[in-house]
């Protein structure tokens, strides 16, 4: 099932792991919907600065309404532009982010999850479109 099709900011000078490291702004799009919202989302914005707040997370499956299967843990964030990127994405139906955060990993069993806390970073991340239907993190994808 995965989370659909959505909108990810994509830190530009990060390593990549075992799949793309990203702070979400949606998901839980069909493809239509994506693809309108990320055209109209890089008419004002392309690149956008994302403070990576250094205490890690836990998020429970509920985290998203239309998620129920995975835990995942990561860093919550703050970007500036985050109520302008909210108003452009409140006329679609789409699962928006209300706090930028960036899950590092994903498991069904929270016990798994292993964060650790480190320094607060800036990261300057392009809005990129991305199919998360997969299951597999893995093989999640950018589009755009």
């Amino acid at each position: 099932m995965g989370y659909g099709f959505g909108i990810w900011l994509v830190p530009q000078d990060l390593e990549v792991g075992d799949f793309v490291k990203h702070f979400t702004i949606t998901c839980f799009m069909e493809k239509g919907d994506a693809e309108d919202l990320f055209k109209k989302i890089i008419e004002k914005y392309v690149f956008l600065d994302v403070k990576l707040l250094g205490k890690h997370k836990i998020y429970d499956p509920d985290y998203y309404p239309d998620d129920t299967v995975s835990y995942s843990c990561g860093y919550n964030g703050f970007c500036e532009e985050w109520s302008g990127l909210k108003s452009l994405c409140e006329p679609f139906k789409c699962c928006f982010s209300n706090t930028p955060h960036m899950s590092i990993q994903y498991s069904e069993n929270v016990e798994e999850l292993n964060v650790l806390d480190i320094d607060n970073i800036v990261f300057k991340c392009k809005v990129c479109l991305v199919d998360i239907r997969s299951d597999d993190s893995g093989k999640w994808k950018i589009l755009n």
